[in-house]
């Protein structure tokens, strides 16, 4: 993401990157999901400048698009689906991993409903580490590598209707 908005607003540097991604999931009796995303980055250029991308643009969520102001788009990713599909993929393959290694303390199959929040922080000049650290904890994985510091963090719910809303 920070590559294709580096080269859409024709900018030589961005000095780092927080991006805050939300999904809301369902869970079926076969353990398949559905899910709600939301997508927020922050990519720092100058000091007190900043490139804002999310999902949302003109109302579906599956456009993703950039601004420096918060109201008039600066650009639109090309084909935003696979974007945002791949990070939603990602995202849940963790999810699937601990989900089925049990090592999510509090997930119960009587929960139906799943939060699932990702915090990013990247700092393109800093090099990453041969030696990536992760560590899982009871609802969360952290993973650091130098360069990127990213935090995944689960909460379960029992459903209710009214979560429908989110879908």
């Amino acid at each position: 993401m920070v590559k294709k908005a580096q080269e859409k607003a024709n900018i030589s540097k961005i000095k780092k990157a927080h991006t805050l991604i939300d999904l809301i999931c369902l869970e079926f009796d076969d353990l398949s999901l559905s899910c709600k995303r939301y997508i927020d980055a922050r990519l720092h250029i100058e000091e007190n400048k900043v490139i804002m991308c999310y999902t949302g643009w003109d109302g579906s969520p599956y456009n993703f698009g950039c601004t420096h102001d918060g109201y008039e788009p600066l650009f639109y990713f090309e084909d935003p689906f696979s974007f945002i599909k791949r990070v939603e993929s990602s995202i849940l393959s963790a999810f699937s991993m601990l989900r089925f290694g049990k090592l999510l303390e509090s997930y119960r199959l009587e929960y139906r409903v799943i939060h699932i929040k990702t915090d990013a922080f990247t700092n393109p000049d800093h090099p990453t580490k041969a030696n990536p650290e992760m560590k899982i904890g009871k609802n969360s994985i952290n993973f650091y590598n130098g360069r990127s510091y990213i935090q995944i963090t689960f909460y379960f719910d029992v459903f209710k209707p009214s979560y429908l809303e989110y879908f």
